[in-house]
């Protein structure tokens, strides 16, 4: 489906502020109960189009979204795009829509009246960056040369960094964090960096054990900068798909925020102890 750029460029230009990010295509990820979706969003002028994608079922949503402070927000119909056995939960012909950008994050909640869905993407970035690329390029060299003490150097003093683990960590306790990683030697890779005077972005991978089973995390990577280092570091990941791994199918019986709230206990406990190993050694 093609649409025009300058027709969506004036209400692009509202939600994010800079002309040279203007764009009318957004591919967005996230989770709804444990359930994977998918999500192409098309904008021309003030219509939107939006192709949900779950497990192998789909459904399309359609309407229009006007400004409302610092989004964009409306009322979306289902079409008859509707293709596979969705879910009772899903099969709804009216959703609310709020669409908001901060940095390069994309954020699309849908709600209906009976399921809340957040999603997110990445939005093109502006005008290439050399130097914040190189950055990102040295922390995660570091990362596959299990080396922790550069890839903290990367950081600002006051750095914060989130993941669906380690959900706040702030400061030193963020280098800290990569440093017990590395001391695991996790098998790492990385693509997929790009950076502009402000934001950048990349894929990286990892393959390690935990609780004896075999993990394969792929996660995607945004990044805020200041003063040539990194000041805020946002990973995102399936958790469902990474718990599954990590014990077994049988959390998918389980709720989704209790094994959540477990799996960060026990993170920032191993984290603790890792810091007060470290502090012992000097």
């Amino acid at each position: 489906m093609k649409t025009s750029l300058l027709a969506a460029a004036p209400l692009l230009l509202l939600l994010v502020g800079v002309p040279v990010l203007a764009q009318d295509r957004f591919e967005l990820s996230g989770e709804s109960r444990g359930q994977p979706i998918e999500a192409t969003l098309l904008l021309q002028g003030e219509s939107v189009t939006i192709s949900v994608v779950v497990g192998h079922s789909s459904l399309q949503l359609a309407g229009e979204l006007k400004p409302r402070g610092s989004s964009l927000v409306g009322t979306l119909r289902s079409n008859r795009g509707i293709s596979g056995a969705l879910s009772p939960g899903f099969r709804t012909d009216r959703w609310n829509a709020q669409l908001r950008r901060e940095g390069p994050l994309v954020t699309l909640r849908l709600a209906s009246r009976y399921r809340s869905i957040k999603l997110e993407g990445l939005a093109v970035l502006g005008n290439r960056n050399l130097a914040n690329e190189a950055l990102i390029r040295r922390f995660y060299s570091a990362f596959v040369a299990s080396d922790g003490d550069t890839m903290a150097s990367c950081y600002t003093p006051d750095v914060h960094f989130t993941d669906p683990v380690f959900p706040n960590l702030r400061g030193e306790s963020a280098g800290d964090m990569w440093k017990m990683l590395c001391a695991s030697k996790p098998k790492v890779v990385f693509s997929g960096i790009r950076a502009d005077g402000r934001y950048g972005v990349a894929h990286w991978e990892a393959d390690y054990e935990l609780f004896g089973n075999k993990i394969h995390n792929v996660i995607e990577a945004r990044f805020e900068f200041r003063d040539g280092l990194i000041v805020r570091h946002v990973d995102q990941f399936s958790f469902p798909a990474w718990s599954r791994q990590a014990f077994g199918r049988f959390v998918s019986v389980l709720p989704s925020m209790a094994v959540r709230h477990v799996v960060r206990r026990i993170s920032a406990s191993q984290l603790k102890t890792f810091q007060e190993e470290q502090a012992g050694k000097e």
